[in-house]
């Protein structure tokens, strides 16, 4: 847990994608809802009308078409909170590190926070909904090892 928490602290320090006054506050390890079952099921498996919903709230100067978040974030997500946004970092496929920062998503942007679950074969997994304005939330799943972090990354963002 805390060796997630301090890599992915680390890539956002030493890539220089916090802003000035910004600061890591905690980072759950995720896939898209719906990822752990993406090889039964369509590839088209993350809600990408939040990704277009919250194109005028990310911080960065080029909102990603949602494919392309699709496909950076094949391999799951690191689900960073800082003081002032909500970071999807990719995952790096064989080292399961922090690679890239996909999305920036302002905190202000966030109406809500909700902490569910779901079912993948006999097991029931954790899952974080970001709810937005227009109705379309953006989900993500965690696995079993990574359930506390999420309750931590739910918690923080309370």
């Amino acid at each position: 847990m805390a060796k997630k928490q301090s890599k992915v602290e680390s890539y956002l320090l030493d890539s220089g994608s916090l802003m000035d006054s910004e600061t890591f506050i905690t980072a759950a390890k995720a896939m898209p809802l719906g990822g752990f079952m993406k090889s039964a099921r369509s590839t088209s498996y993350l809600m990408f009308g939040a990704v277009g919903a919250i194109a005028s709230t990310i911080s960065d100067k080029r909102a990603p078409e949602p494919a392309e978040v699709e496909a950076k974030l094949k391999n799951g997500a690191y689900v960073a909170l800082t003081s002032m946004r909500v970071i999807l970092l990719s995952v790096g496929a064989m080292s399961s590190s922090p690679k890239e920062l996909v999305l920036s998503i302002d905190r202000s942007a966030i109406q809500g926070v909700e902490m569910g679950t779901t079912r993948v074969s006999l097991l029931k997994l954790p899952t974080l909904s970001l709810l937005f304005g227009d109705g379309d939330p953006l989900q993500f799943e965690f696995a079993k090892p990574d359930a506390k972090d999420a309750q931590a990354l739910y918690e923080a963002m309370q």
